[in-house]
């Protein structure tokens, strides 16, 4: 009986490095129980690493980013859009034998897509012309004032 335990731990320990496994959505608050999925940040079939934003989740406290804990090609989400979960359940399934891609490709963000599409359109911009140095400032002289009665001469 103690081999078979010994031998069921062993596989446990071996599976958690080969295959297949899946996340758990972690503990972010302390009063925060229940969750509702909102978005997929990383789609089935990209490759995500760790520590990348996965996930995003509306509890009553407000809209928060859940971030992978491991790295692989994502393969199905176990939670649907609007469903709601637990801390501790397992919302996705990740391939961590996939290949690693060449490069970390980030996605373009909206921001930079309007910005290439702003600069496409303005007009090209006029030469600058050479701006005239400005004269140099006057020295300043000291202003002087006089004791009324006894003539002596202040510097301030």
């Amino acid at each position: 009986m103690l081999n078979i335990l010994n031998r069921s731990l062993r596989m446990s320990r071996l599976c958690r490095f080969f295959g297949t496994q899946r996340m758990k959505l972690p503990k972010f608050g302390d009063s925060v129980e229940e969750v509702t999925m909102t978005n997929y940040l990383i789609e089935p079939g990209e490759y995500v690493f760790e520590d990348d934003d996965i996930i995003e989740v509306e509890s009553q406290k407000g809209t928060t980013k859940i971030k992978s804990s491991l790295s692989g090609m994502v393969s199905s989400y176990l939670v649907e859009i609007d469903d709601d979960f637990n801390v501790g359940d397992e919302y996705c399934e990740v391939d961590i034998d996939a290949p690693k891609p060449e490069k970390k490709v980030a996605a373009p963000s909206v921001a930079a897509e309007t910005a290439k599409e702003v600069k496409q359109d303005a007009p090209a911009p006029t030469p600058k012309k050479e701006a005239k140095p400005a004269p140099a400032p006057a020295p300043k002289t000291p202003k002087v004032a006089t004791a009324p009665l006894e003539g002596k001469v202040y510097y301030y």
